[in-house]
């Protein structure tokens, strides 16, 4: 991946300007000697002892905290210190130091860091202008109803409620820049009316430039759409005095009393920087997706799923959430929302597909679907499962999603050349007839095989799905015409949401509920929102939710001013 290229200064250029007040430690204390809030469940505390990868002493190695850093090199003073220049830390800078903050922002990596191209709000002047009203209590409800109403709906409000007005801002800020808002590619349309697991609202706004049409999750160098945005957001926020010390790994929160009052990083070098904030300390560092002891213990189901394709790989390692355990915090109260889908890896991907297991069986409702299919994948024998097609499968792929739909070039193959990339990489098989096509996958049982083709074939021919209620709309997709094929059904794990346990206004608490003096987080270190699955009724709502928020915050920790919600609005 490339990464934009900062427009701010190097770690001896920043030091340099900084303001440096001497290489001891000030009187605070340094929170690694504290001992992390333990419930033995792994639920509230961060600490269970149960479950392998742990350490020889049968319990997480988060839970013995490090020995306090001492060794301070240098120290800076700032009001707000954010930790992560993701999605969430550039948006909290950028609307903090727009309120007059002195804001410093310390990011691990040489540059900010953002992914993908899906971006969704609520009734934004783009979805007005569009003809595009939703109703944001439905949607509300829909959200609650999701998780088995295990989220905090105070947390959810804040991004069904304000994401408008903030998207609104957002709009004119990327005009300024050449930028405007598009349909995202996650909106795969048509969708709006299925029951409530399957439903789709098109929720997705990517940003691009004035001459660009058609939506894409890459640009042509090879950098996420969404770096366009990101641009802007660290732009603004460096015009506005926000400071990046790039390259500097957070690694202990310090205290004063019981109140969060800065961050120990470490530069390349080896030499330690404590980064003091009079007015709070954000973390936003990211999901646990490349921590697999935190996988093990909080989303084992991502460890039975394909390689992971978050990039940069080894950084979201969870070392925020170590950070804010040996402070006192706790993890969020739900179970984790890993973000397992049926994507990548090429193309061709699930439009209502017959998929089959080892067994030749058939296995789930595959109205198309990124959450379906990968997830009960994960559950067949052996894990493994293929979708079945024939040779119509443009023809038929694009009644299915419809050929004005955004998503279209999802599913789509560029040309013979792709399919065969697919083919070299195992992950695409062809074959002139289904017992050909069976012994190429290894399907154990090819009688049970071409039986289930069979019956499938029949229900399309009926339209009607007596065996999973797949909508009949849906139905399109027999398999008749040679040759045909087999698509490995991919299971990704795009990222695992587990966050902290926070307040509405973004505050990180205890156990037992109460806000650490100036310590909050934004983007997937808030917890309490995303529970057990992440939910597809608003494609894009990660990054949407982490915009809102994190601008939220932004204002709120420079203004004074709580977070709100007019629900009449």
């Amino acid at each position: 991946m490339q990464h934009s290229k900062p427009t701010g200064t190097d770690r001896r250029s920043f030091l340099k300007g900084a303001a440096l007040v001497g290489a001891g430690v000030a009187a605070t204390g340094l929170v690694a000697a504290c001992t992390p809030s333990s419930s033995g469940d792994g639920e509230t505390g961060g600490s269970s002892t149960t479950g392998g990868g742990s350490t020889s002493s049968g319990g997480w190695s988060w839970e013995t905290p490090p020995e306090p850093i001492t060794d301070i090199a240098n120290t800076v003073d700032a009001d707000l210190v954010i930790v992560g220049a993701g999605m969430a830390g550039i948006n909290v800078a950028s609307a903090a130091a727009a309120n007059g903050m002195k804001v410093v922002v310390v990011e691990r990596t040489d540059s900010y860091v953002v992914r993908g191209a899906d971006n969704a709000a609520i009734n934004s002047k783009y979805h007005t202008a569009n003809g595009i009203v939703f109703d944001k209590a439905q949607i509300l409800k829909e959200l609650s109803q999701w998780p088995r109403m295990q989220n905090d709906l105070n947390l959810v409000k804040l991004w069904v409620y304000r994401s408008g007005e903030v998207f609104d801002d957002l709009i004119d800020l990327a005009a300024e820049h050449g930028l405007k808002p598009i349909a995202g590619m996650g909106n795969v349309g048509g969708l709006e009316n299925e029951e409530l697991f399957y439903r789709q609202y098109p929720t997705s706004i990517s940003f691009v430039p004035d001459d660009m049409n058609e939506p894409a999750m890459m640009l042509e160098d090879g950098r996420w759409v969404n770096n366009l945005l990101g641009d802007v957001l660290l732009n603004q926020a460096q015009e506005n005095g926000a400071e990046f010390a790039f390259n500097f790994l957070a690694e202990q929160l310090v205290k004063d009393g019981a109140r969060v009052s800065g961050v120990i990083a470490k530069a390349e070098d080896g030499t330690y920087t404590q980064f003091n904030a009079t007015k709070g300390v954000v973390l936003c560092t990211g999901d646990i997706s490349g921590n697999p002891e935190m996988l093990e213990a909080w989303a084992p189901i991502a460890l039975r799923a394909d390689p992971t394709e978050y990039v940069p790989p080894g950084v979201n390692d969870g070392s925020g959430m170590k950070m804010a355990l040996w402070a006192g915090a706790a993890v969020q109260r739900g179970p984790a929302a890993p973000m397992i889908h049926a994507v990548g890896d090429g193309t061709l991907l699930g439009v209502s597909w017959l998929s089959v297991n080892r067994l030749g069986k058939r296995f789930v409702n595959e109205l198309y679907h990124e959450v379906s299919t990968s997830n009960s994948r994960l559950a067949q024998p052996g894990g493994v499962a293929w979708y079945i097609l024939d040779s119509d499968y443009a023809e038929k792929i694009t009644k299915v999603v419809g050929a004005d739909s955004p998503a279209l070039g999802r599913y789509l193959p560029a040309d013979e050349a792709k399919l065969q990339e697919m083919m070299d990489a195992g992950k695409l098989w062809k074959a002139d007839t289904l017992e050909d096509l069976a012994a190429q996958i290894g399907i154990e049982d090819v009688e049970t095989f071409l039986a289930t083709v069979s019956h499938y074939n029949d229900l399309c021919a009926a339209g009607q799905d007596t065996d999973f209620l797949k909508p009949a709309k849906q139905m399109d997709s027999a398999i008749l015409k040679a040759p045909f094929y087999a698509r490995w059904v991919p299971a990704v794990p795009l990222v695992v949401i587990y966050g902290l346990n926070c307040t509405d206004q973004l505050q990180v608490c205890d156990a037992e509920d109460n806000p650490i003096e100036g310590l909050y987080a934004a983007g997937n270190m808030c917890g309490n929102y995303f529970v057990d699955d992440y939910p597809m009724l608003c494609p894009g709502q990660s990054h949407g939710r982490t915009i809102t928020t994190g601008r939220l915050l932004g204002t709120s920790l420079a203004t004074g001013e709580k977070i709100t919600v007019d629900m009449s609005a």
